[in-house]
């Protein structure tokens, strides 16, 4: 995958020194629709707000208060597992990235993931580069239009550009 682009907003949080939980806290709302009731993904998980699945059910509705809540809640476990696996040190873009890939594929996943034993082997490039592998949803390969979830492709190469920074 090609390196995009970071949009304005998370490039402001990064050049501004923001930490991982700030990066991510301006990218989910672009990464992830924020709606006020549940619906099922292209997964047939039930969602909510900026993509949480966590306790979610049909019928679900939400404040946008409540969604913030919700999305800071989520941001914190894709972080904790980032840190629960992750052993060597990284910038925190890095931790950013990572973040934001376990938020949307879980923390269980990303600690399984060869991007983990590669960024603990010490070879954070290669590590990086491993975030391109992970795009299909329910089987479907999302780098073909026929997919419809062409926007998994986009979340993976904005953690990957965040995973690359200072490389």
């Amino acid at each position: 995958m090609a390196k995009i682009t970071l949009p304005r907003a998370i490039l402001v949080a990064v050049v501004s020194g923001a930490t991982a939980f700030g990066i991510m806290q301006e990218s989910v709302p672009i990464l992830e629709a924020n709606p006020l009731s549940a619906y099922q993904d292209i997964g047939g998980v039930w969602t909510i707000c900026g993509g949480v699945t966590y306790g979610v059910k049909a019928g679900d509705v939400e404040t946008v208060e409540g969604c913030r809540r919700r999305n800071a809640a989520a941001i914190n476990i894709g972080l904790a597992a980032v840190d629960r696996c992750v052993t060597s040190p990284m910038p925190e873009t890095r931790r950013a990235g990572f973040g934001l890939m376990a938020y949307n594929v879980g923390g269980s996943a990303f600690c399984k993931s060869t991007a983990v034993k590669l960024v603990n082997a010490g070879r954070p490039a290669e590590a990086c580069a491993q975030i391109d592998r992970w795009v299909y949803v329910a089987g479907k390969d999302c780098r073909l239009k026929s997919s419809n979830c062409a926007g998994i492709v986009h979340r993976r190469a904005i953690e990957r550009t965040l995973c690359e920074v200072g490389l």
